[in-house]
């Protein structure tokens, strides 16, 4: 073989061989960027997965707080309801003219001689002479009649005040339901609410 064939040859062989190692870099390449475009695709799916999870936890959290605030809502608005229909009715006692005779029955059947008996400011002004019992000094009360058994060492409280306070805490929910009748319908109906 001629030196000018044997370059020839060489040439060629290298040509082949670069065109080979070409080649298979090019394979490497692309085996390289579809293993790279598939991480990148199962992270992005990951991280779209756990987005979309945490944006509906997210989105939970709102809702049972605003369901939790809205009930809260509703309850203070029930208090308060309840608070003015009692007041409404303390003051409908207090002007009721019935009420120091009423006042006068509490005392005759509950002071003994020996007690002393405790009205309001106003009540012991207006009324309370007329009791025929001994009066203590007027009590912070808005009406009603606290009565001090000495003997016994007992306190005897019909003060408006607490009166309305155990019909309060007695009929609370009883006052709910009917001032609010749909609120007892949703509570059996709907448990999620």
């Amino acid at each position: 073989m001629s030196t000018a064939a044997l370059v020839e040859k060489i040439r060629s062989d290298g040509q082949a061989r670069v065109a080979g190692i070409n080649n298979n870099r090019d394979k490497k390449i692309a085996e390289i960027e579809e293993r790279l475009a598939n991480e990148v695709n199962e992270l992005e799916q990951e991280y779209q997965e756990r987005i979309e999870r945490e944006t509906r936890l997210i989105k939970e959290r709102v809702g049972s707080r605003a369901r939790l605030e809205q009930r809260k809502n509703l309850l203070a608005a029930k208090w308060e309801v309840i608070e003015r229909v009692l007041e409404s009715a303390q003051t409908q006692v207090l002007e009721d003219e019935k009420y120091p005779q009423l006042i006068k029955d509490i005392v005759e059947r509950y002071a003994p001689s020996d007690s002393v008996v405790r009205l309001s400011a106003a009540d012991t002004e207006k009324f309370g002479r007329k009791l025929g019992v001994e009066l203590g000094e007027p009590a912070g009360i808005k009406g009603g009649v606290i009565i001090e058994k000495k003997k016994q060492r007992q306190i005897l409280d019909f003060s408006v005040e607490e009166t309305l306070g155990a019909i309060r805490e007695e009929l609370a929910s009883e006052l709910a339901g009917l001032l609010f009748p749909e609120s007892g319908s949703r509570k059996r109906g709907d448990k999620g609410r």
